[in-house]
């Protein structure tokens, strides 16, 4: 379409490929030293498809969540509750991780239910929405993933 543009569009190109490669070792060095933890997600769930690559699946990070997806549904059933407290217990889980702007109600729930206060709560950006004053401010892909990352080597310790 602009062949004058070639070479700039060919570097760019370059360097995104290059940092999401990036980003993708440093995912992969995350799963396998946190080989056979289990992560919580105590919201709607958008993650599934990231939480089930093979990133985390062949180190054995299962994740276990309040719904199988980012439908409609805002508030968890007693009974997944009860499901997700006992994934807790069982492995002893110190991290619940929900999704931006969460108002962290069913991650609260959880602590109450199994009577723990020593669980932190952190947040993974979905990107779902994204305004134009934070995409203004320089907001990214690349940029929110390796945000994202950070916030996973922190709630897999």
């Amino acid at each position: 379409v602009f062949p004058e543009e070639k070479a700039r569009f060919t570097e760019n190109c370059r360097r995104y490929i290059e940092e999401i490669c990036t980003l993708e070792r440093e995912l992969s060095a995350i799963a396998s030293e946190n080989n056979g933890k289990k992560v919580i997600f105590a919201d709607r769930f958008p993650f599934g498809p990231f939480f089930h690559d093979e990133i985390f699946t062949s180190n054995d990070i299962e994740c276990f969540a309040a719904f199988s997806s980012c439908g409609t549904e805002s508030a968890a059933s007693f009974n997944q509750l009860v499901f997700l407290g006992e994934k807790i217990q069982q492995f002893d889980v110190k991290t619940i991780f929900v999704s931006e702007n969460s108002d962290k109600k069913i991650a609260t729930s959880l602590m109450e239910l199994i009577d723990r206060k020593d669980i932190s709560v952190v947040e993974l950006d979905s990107m779902q929405i994204v305004s134009w004053e934070e995409i203004n401010s320089g907001k990214s892909y690349l940029k929110t993933m390796a945000e994202n990352i950070s916030v996973l080597r922190e709630g897999l310790r």
